[in-house]
C-alpha cells in the first residue's frame, strides 16, 4: 500500500468534507440572512443555501476523491496497473502532480457533474432538518433559529 495513503483514509477525507460543508452552510446561510439570526429562511433557501454549501465542498473535495479512488483501484496490483496515461502513483501528492501534469485540471475534476447530483439529497436533508427544528422550536414556543438540547 503507499505510504501516505492511510493518512487519507475514506473516513478521515469524508470528516474534512462534512468539516467544510457545515462551514460552508453556515456562512451560506448568514449571508442570505444578512446577518441578522432572528430572519427565517423557509423550506426553498434552506436548500438553496444547503445546494450551494455542497456544490462548493464538491469544488474544494473532488480532486482529493479522484486521487483516493484511483489509488484504490492501483492497490496490490503495482505490476498489473496503468493508469490511462501509463503513470503508477506512489502516494497522495505523486498521484496529485501526476494527474495534473498529464490530464491537467479536467483529471482532477473527473465525475464532479455525477458528484452535484449527489448534492440534492444533501441539500433535502438540510431543509428537513432546519424546518423540522424550526416547526419544534414553535412547538416550544422558542425562537426558530433556537438549538436544539
Amino acid at each position: 500500500m503507499p505510504e501516505d495513503l492511510d493518512k487519507y483514509s475514506p473516513s478521515k477525507i469524508d470528516f474534512l468534507r462534512r468539516l467544510d460543508f457545515w462551514a460552508n452552510y453556515n456562512s451560506i446561510k448568514n449571508w442570505i440572512q444578512g446577518g441578522d439570526s432572528q430572519y427565517s429562511l423557509g423550506p426553498y433557501l434552506h436548500m438553496l443555501a444547503a445546494a450551494e454549501a455542497g456544490v462548493l465542498t464538491l469544488l474544494a473535495t473532488n480532486p482529493i476523491w479522484v486521487v483516493k479512488t484511483r489509488l484504490c483501484l492501483q492497490y496490490g496490483k503495482q505490476d498489473a496497473y496503468i493508469s490511462k496515461s501509463g503513470q503508477f502513483y506512489n502516494g497522495m501528492s505523486d498521484a496529485l502532480m501526476k494527474i495534473y501534469r498529464t490530464e491537467g485540471i479536467r483529471g482532477l475534476y473527473r465525475g464532479f457533474v455525477p458528484g452535484m447530483f449527489g448534492v440534492t439529497h444533501g441539500a433535502l436533508q438540510f431543509m428537513t432538518y432546519e424546518e423540522m427544528k424550526a416547526f419544534y422550536n414553535e412547538y416550544r414556543k422558542l425562537p426558530h433559529n433556537n438549538k436544539l438540547n
